[in-house]
């Protein structure tokens, strides 16, 4: 069976804030020294500390 994946690569926005929030809590669960930020940090601060990042 010949399947074609397609991948779509686009820059992240303010509307994608908490949705990429959420992937890097996972992200951060799954595997800590990865990050250079604790699982417990990440909560403390919220999405919102990523609003800047995803502004540009």
């Amino acid at each position: 069976m010949n399947q074609k994946s397609v991948v779509l690569v686009r820059h992240l926005g303010s509307a994608d804030r908490d949705a990429y929030f959420q992937l890097r809590l996972r992200g951060l669960k799954a595997h800590p020294e990865s990050f250079g930020q604790s699982y417990a940090e990440a909560l403390a601060k919220g999405a919102s500390q990523h609003e800047d990042i995803l502004d540009q």
